[in-house]
């Protein structure tokens, strides 16, 4: 028998259940772009035949932890913990105490996935190295089919987060998207923020929308900027990709290891508590905005950075990882 189940797990025939536990006992009201792209790749288990559940009766193959295990003693044959970005210190918190609950979950774990090499680094840097099984494995996203907002600038780049914190350097872009100096160009600011320098003649504050109208925005939009310091891998990011628009990050994050990014040189970190984010070398990255426009890249080259970071291409590298760790 056992025998018998090694052969269906080897040829991928095997059928498995998997366990996506949260306090809510759902993922119905999900508000962040980690939950949305748990709901996601739930969607693309199911489609690729798995059985996924959100409960803690009964036994199963895989019990998949969010950064953590909140399931308890529930039954599961193996345990896989998703891990991105560390508490590093940021506005003097006590990151230690913060990493306690991925420490704890990481000694339970049977395998671990990354969100990025940068995301590993971090981890193994201010939560410790694992020694089992372990992968990189990029966040995806689905592609929607709705219409892009209507611009009347000839030139649109968007800037996107739930909450702009200083690790996301909300002046800074706004700074270097005005020495970019693109003509009838406009930023669209999307995300809660505190209202500096964020309603301009050519800058454009949304404020919070919908998940579901994001997509219109990364349609629109000829480039995304992203200059966040020192993140695994950004789910807006990804979402704009599989939406066809092309990213400019920095080299300090995990964005920069996304298919379609322009990275714009950073201040080296070494992995250690950080407790005041360094500026963005704003020449470099004017530069960058405005030599976006000459290299984005041809359609073929967006549709396979797309089909890469499709929902369902990331849900079948989580199987195969699965299969390996079971």
């Amino acid at each position: 028998m056992v025998d018998d189940k090694k052969a269906l797990v080897s040829c991928g025939l095997w059928k498995m259940k998997i366990r996506i536990y949260n306090h809510h006992g759902n993922w119905k009201h999900v508000k962040t772009g980690k939950g949305h792209f748990v709901v996601a790749l739930i969607h693309a288990f199911t489609r690729l035949g798995h059985d996924v559940v959100c409960d803690l009766t009964g036994p199963v193959d895989i019990s998949l932890g969010i950064g953590k295990f909140v399931d308890g003693d529930a039954p599961a044959k193996k345990r896989v913990l998703r891990l991105g970005a560390s508490h590093i210190g940021l506005t003097g918190a006590d990151y230690k105490k913060l990493n306690k609950p991925k420490r704890k979950a990481q000694k339970q774990a049977d395998g671990v996935v990354y969100q990025s090499r940068f995301s590993q680094q971090m981890s193994e840097s201010f939560i410790g190295k694992f020694k089992g099984p372990k992968t990189i494995i990029l966040n995806g996203a689905m592609p929607s089919s709705v219409e892009p907002v209507e611009s009347p600038y000839t030139y649109n780049l968007v800037a996107c987060t739930r909450v702009w914190t200083p690790q996301k350097r909300l002046e800074d872009t706004i700074m270097a998207f005005y020495f970019a100096k693109v003509p009838n160009s406009c930023l669209w600011i999307i995300g809660e923020h505190d209202g500096i320098g964020c309603n301009s003649p050519h800058s454009r504050s949304v404020g919070i929308i919908s998940h579901e109208d994001l997509p219109r925005y990364y349609k629109m939009a000829d480039v995304m900027i992203d200059f966040s310091y020192a993140n695994a891998c950004p789910n807006a990011c990804v979402e704009a990709l599989v939406n066809n628009c092309p990213v400019i990050c920095t080299s300090m994050n995990g964005t920069a290891e996304l298919p379609g990014t322009i990275a714009v040189p950073d201040k080296p970190w070494d992995f250690k508590s950080l407790k005041k984010v360094p500026s963005v070398n704003i020449d470099a990255a004017a530069n960058a905005i405005k030599a976006a426009f000459w290299i984005t890249p041809l359609q073929a080259l967006r549709s396979a950075m797309a089909k890469y970071l499709h929902i369902d291409n990331i849900a079948k590298q989580y199987i195969a990882f699965f299969k390996e760790v079971l």
